[in-house]
């Protein structure tokens, strides 16, 4: 088998089509719960860290009116520690405000 090596993804994430049908109340801790779903689909891992900016940003409106669309970087590393051993990856907001003609980034 291949040595994985840490690498990052920029991708848009739609909020909006992930939130239909939802509760008012319940929307920003879905979103949270589909960011992460979205992450491990893509990353491979279960241990996911969300920056504190990106949950701000998501909390910024209150619970009731999420982004409909964020730009978000996963970065996946190796971490090694007493409590905590494999691949984590971590959510951060991009600085990117525009989402029209903005691909996908896979960097290594």
């Amino acid at each position: 088998m291949g040595k994985e090596l840490d690498y990052s993804i920029e991708c848009n994430l739609n909020l909006h089509k992930r939130m239909h049908g939802v509760k008012f109340k319940k929307r920003t801790p879905n979103a949270i719960l589909e960011i992460k779903k979205f992450a491990h689909k893509i990353m491979g891992s279960k241990n996911i860290r969300i920056d504190t900016q990106l949950n701000k940003f998501l909390w910024a409106k209150g619970s009731r009116h999420t982004p409909v669309r964020i730009r978000i970087l996963l970065v996946k590393k190796k971490f090694v520690s007493d409590t905590l051993d494999g691949w984590v990856i971590f959510i951060y907001l991009s600085n990117n405000e525009k989402f029209k003609n903005q691909l996908t980034k896979i960097k290594k």
